[in-house]
């Protein structure tokens, strides 16, 4: 082994140690040899071509023009697309110091050719640069996650070595469409976040009577082991085979997404369970003047405050964000069952239906596609909705495998969901596609939805009858109500003390601002003491501790914005400055319209328990 080698070794073992092991069971690919300019470039076969990954002329100029282009940030996160010999990694580190770059290449087949021919140490050893080799989106999504404020979505970027990914073969591909279904992940996940931080404040405070008085899922654990469950989405194809839903009452525990509620009721049939998890008005149209004897709502603490207030049937909750619950829990000690939260309502119908055991789980109107160009089942509220022309679209493969089709990239995040939980529990469950159109979903077993119910759903179980003896509304009792009560009247009283400083802090900060309109920098024997008084009021804000729980969820962006203003480069500091003063006065804003709309919501539960006094 040269030196080189050695080299090359002994740093990937100080900082990537798993990779030693991996590159003892990887064969080499590809050539190091010289370019015009007598730099090493990478040159390898692909479909009986021969092809550089990097110029064959001159490739540290190449790298430099490539990095040149990318516009980014000081801390973005930097996702690229192919290593090679780190030409362009390095220079895109030398641009962006402080960023952080993921570098990505499928397999370690090109690497362990570089490793030996090349000195790679300092790629390896950059603080800011994380290598990884593989395409999983699993794996990819943990690097993220280390990475990335969930706040600031537009702070991940994925860039593509063009020259690498031109001349490489299929798994440079998949590495790619991995590398964008996690972003997209990403971006939906933390703009949802963002959307309806304050509905779901709201809705939990407004649906805390209901939340603290129904029996939790953890009921329907255990006494359906076995029993087959169909899941009913409300994607297009649901009106190939939705009638068929009449021959399976008790012989299946059907599970409608809220979305499909209104569809199964036209047809005469009530669902055993519905599932609400949405935290916005639009849900509550799916439930509007819904008449029902049968069905058990499962309600997320967030979904959208009307629905549980207004069903009138039996309800169970069904938690699937521990945020709120884990303050419910100082008071109310019982054994919880929480759901895991996909991005759709289906996603998290599947988890409950893991967790009560029922097997086969069958899908139907799950197309997570625009099947025929329409985004829902006629029955639905979204009746003749079709795809808006201006709306982005992706091919994934279609059900069937013989064909791809177009969906959203929301709908793309629903499957991606699938694509991950699937496989954790396909051992222990028969899962059943019985969409008859739409996305394939992997791991699961494609059939028509009447060979399902001819081959699974032939014997009748007392269903109907079990879910009515377990979704029995509990009694609470008064001390627990008082306790609560108690907690929230005096959180509301740090709430009001927020009020007041946000107050003060947004006069001082226009102050200030009076101040800093002038060209010249104001004197220091003025800025001083409203600096001093703004910290004083920082101070006193933050020390509210009961308010937070419940700020946070909603001031976490506003925050976010504020903490952006340090970052800008290249503006001098007198504007700089006031920038800083004009994003303090628009958090002081915020925070204090927060404060007052949770001293709002935290009256409904109030109100509701007679305690508002």
């Amino acid at each position: 082994m040269c030196n080189l080698s050695r080299n090359n070794l002994s740093a990937l073992k100080n900082r990537y140690p798993d990779l030693v092991d991996r590159l003892s069971q990887t064969t080499s690919l590809g050539e190091v040899v010289p370019a015009k300019n007598g730099l090493p470039t990478l040159k390898v076969s692909h479909n009986k071509k021969v092809y550089h990954l990097h110029s064959a002329y001159d490739p540290v100029r190449e790298a430099a023009r490539w990095a040149q282009n990318i516009y980014a940030a000081e801390d973005d996160t930097l996702l690229v697309c192919g290593i090679g010999l780190g030409y362009h990694i390095n220079r895109l580190s030398l641009l962006y110091p402080k960023a952080r770059i993921v570098a990505m290449e499928p397999d370690l087949s090109t690497f362990k050719t570089a490793l030996n021919a090349v000195d790679l140490t300092s790629l390896i050893n950059k603080e800011n640069i994380v290598l990884y080799f593989g395409a999983e989106k699993k794996e990819i999504n943990k690097i993220i996650e280390k990475q990335l404020n969930i706040y600031q979505p537009e702070k991940l970027k994925l860039l593509a070595y063009l020259p690498a990914l031109r001349n490489a073969g299929d798994n440079f591909k998949e590495l790619e469409e991995s590398a964008n279904a996690v972003v997209a992940d990403h971006i939906l996940h933390s703009n949802t976040l963002m959307r309806f931080s304050f509905d779901w404040t709201e809705n939990f405070l407004c649906n805390l009577p209901a939340t603290i008085q129904a029996p939790d899922v953890d009921i329907l654990c255990g006494p359906f082991k076995g029993v087959p469950g169909v899941i009913v989405a409300a994607g297009p194809s649901l009106d190939k085979n939705i009638h068929l839903l009449k021959e399976i009452k008790n012989k299946a525990v059907i599970i409608a997404a809220g979305t499909a509620f209104k569809a199964i009721l036209s047809l005469g049939i009530e669902p055993d369970l519905v599932v609400t998890v949405d935290g916005g008005e639009p849900n509550a149209v799916n439930f509007e003047n819904v008449e029902v004897k049968d069905s058990v709502l499962i309600f997320s603490p967030v979904t959208y405050k009307s629905i549980p207030a207004n069903f009138k049937g039996p309800k169970i909750v069904g938690a699937y964000d521990p945020y709120f619950m884990t303050w419910l829990e100082n008071f109310i000690d019982e054994k919880r069952t929480l759901l895991k939260g996909g991005p759709s309502v289906a996603n998290v119908s599947f988890d409950l239906a893991v967790k009560a055991g029922l097997d086969p789980i069958i899908f139907i109107g799950q197309d997570l596609a625009y099947t025929g160009g329409k985004t829902h089942s006629q029955r639905t509220i979204y009746e003749g909705r079709t795809v808006s022309g201006n709306e982005q679209l992706v091919e994934v493969e279609g059900y069937g495998g013989d064909k791809k089709v177009e969906t959203s990239h929301s709908l793309a995040c629903f499957l991606h969901w699938y694509e991950e939980e699937i496989p954790l529990v396909k051992d222990q469950v028969k899962i059943i596609n019985a969409t008859e159109g739409g996305a394939r979903i992997p791991g699961t077993e494609e059939m028509p939805f009447r060979e399902a119910i001819d081959r699974y759903l032939t014997k009748e179980y007392p269903i109907d009858k079990t879910i009515k003896r377990l979704a029995v509304k509990k009694d609470i009792p008064l001390d627990v109500i008082k306790n609560i009560c108690f907690d929230l009247k005096e959180t509301k009283k740090c709430i009001r003390r927020v009020k007041k400083y946000t107050r003060s802090g947004l006069q001082i900060s226009q102050k200030l601002e009076d101040l800093y309109r002038s060209d010249e920098m104001p004197p220091l024997e003025k800025i001083d003491p409203l600096k001093e008084k703004l910290e004083y009021l920082d101070q006193k804000i933050f020390e509210q501790q009961k308010a937070f729980p419940w700020l946070e969820a909603v001031i976490s962006p506003a925050y976010q914005k504020f903490a952006r203003v340090g970052e800008e480069e290249a503006v001098e500091q007198i504007e700089k400055t006031r920038n800083i003063i004009e994003q303090s006065c628009a958090f002081y804003t915020d925070l204090n319209k927060a404060a007052e709309k949770i001293e709002e919501w935290i009256n409904r539960p109030l109100d509701s328990f007679n305690f508002n006094k």
